[in-house]
Order: structure tokens, then sequence, then C-alpha cells
């Protein structure tokens, strides 16, 4: 995770693979918490796209 001042942007760079590495359990948390403190309540639908990507999802709509 990082963070860039010139943009104020916050960044999480994921890895691709067969068996991506879990997620800490308070950073899962914290990004959800922040998205409802923004009023996104997005739910995870684990068949159609993995944990990476629906936080991902949280943390670009906070960016708008």
């Amino acid at each position: 995770m990082g963070f860039e001042e010139q943009s104020n942007k916050f960044y999480i760079l994921f890895e691709k693979g067969i068996d991506p590495i879990r997620i800490d359990l308070d950073l899962k948390n914290n990004i959800i918490n922040l998205g409802y403190k923004y009023g996104i309540n997005k739910s995870h639908d684990k068949e159609k796209y993995s944990e990476f990507i629906y936080l991902n999802s949280i943390l670009e709509e906070i960016g708008k």
C-alpha cells in the first residue's frame, strides 16, 4: 500500500496468481468501514470477483 502526496491518492498493489496473498483482516475491515463513511455499501460477490477487486473497487469509489 502506498500514498502519493501530489495526487492525494492511496495505492494498493496486488499480485496476480492462482493463490493470492491473504489480505490482513484489520486492513480489509478498515477499507470496508472507510467505504461506509463515504456512503459506499458494496457487497462482495465471491463468485464474480476476488477480494482484491472488491476492496479496490471501494477505494476507487472513495477516490472519485
